[in-house]
């Protein structure tokens, strides 16, 4: 998830940070497209060569994401996927990745289409 200044780690294996600067953040550059961005190797993507998290620890070659949008529209975060290791783009299978986005998209959107509702699935009224 993205704010202004930072990208946080809402669920995560293997990193072990829970938030990190947007400036350096691969999720920012995936939010700016409608489909998934695939880093097949972060050191040969002008985009990422002198970015910390790659010339640094921990050290990311390979990225794909694909952007998690809120109930208007607006693009928020995404899921994706970092290792250590390059892989091919042909590898990466971008219809699953899109839909695991999508229950996941769904899944942040569900509370708020049961807040109208009480619990026989009535419209609440209004306050």
């Amino acid at each position: 998830m993205l704010d202004g200044d930072r990208q946080w780690h809402k669920s995560m294996v293997g990193l072990r940070v829970t938030e990190i600067p947007r400036s350096c953040s691969f999720c920012t550059i995936t939010v700016l497209e409608p489909g998934a961005l695939v880093v097949p190797d972060a050191l040969l993507d002008e985009r990422f060569t002198d970015n910390p998290l790659v010339v640094s620890g921990p050290r990311l070659r390979f990225y794909v994401g694909f952007p998690i949008e809120s109930p208007s529209g607006e693009r928020i975060g995404a899921l994706c996927v970092y290792d250590e290791t390059p892989r091919s783009a042909e590898t990466v299978d971008v219809v699953l990745l899109r839909n695991l986005a999508l229950v996941l998209q769904n899944e942040l959107w569900h509370p708020l289409e049961t807040a109208d509702t009480d619990a026989s699935g009535a419209e609440a009224a209004p306050e």
